[in-house]
């Protein structure tokens, strides 16, 4: 974990503790939070907050420290309960495939470290996202036109769509290095 995002992070966890109390089963750092393409006051922090329960009281308490946490660079947390991740990894396997390979345990139990996802979901996911993503990009391409500055953004914004779908693919093949 870069220095930068420690120091934001030790007291926002201290206060996700008080707020959740027994209900605050885990908090995980994970994304660039977590590597060495982390930039300082650029890159955002992403942290997966696993709790017993979620109901809207629970999430009610949070409200404060989470746009206290986004002035500082952490984003709204994904608050799940570990049933729900156990329960997803077919729903969103690249998601959880990140999550599980680039993490780390902040607080409470790891419930990425024994998470199973198929190799058969994760292609599915791949092949929905590209495939959307095209039909998205050919969708906006007869909105847009000729125009340059559109066509440069769509093409920003599909790249960008596509980074984790292309990530997994790789995965998926067998490549070390993504």
């Amino acid at each position: 974990m870069h220095e930068s995002a420690k120091k934001v992070l030790e007291p926002y966890l201290e206060e996700l503790k008080k707020v959740h109390g027994e209900n605050l089963k885990s908090v995980v750092l994970y994304g660039s939070g977590v590597g060495a393409e982390f930039i300082p006051k650029k890159s955002n922090i992403n942290l997966l907050v696993v709790l017993d329960r979620i109901d809207p009281p629970d999430l009610k308490k949070s409200l404060k420290l989470v746009q206290k946490g986004r002035r500082k660079g952490i984003v709204a947390p994904l608050f799940l309960t570990a049933e729900h991740i156990r329960t997803s990894s077919d729903s969103f396997p690249i998601e959880f495939k990140e999550m599980k390979e680039n993490h780390e345990l902040l607080y409470g139990e790891d419930f990425l470290k024994e998470l199973e996802i198929s190799d058969r979901h994760l292609r599915l996911e791949c092949e929905e996202q590209i495939k959307g993503a095209l039909i998205r990009l050919y969708q906006t391409y007869l909105e847009v036109g000729n125009h340059t500055k559109q066509l440069k953004e769509l093409l920003i914004t599909s790249f960008t769509s596509l980074a984790a779908p292309f990530r997994a693919l790789l995965r998926l093949k067998g490549t070390e290095e993504i």
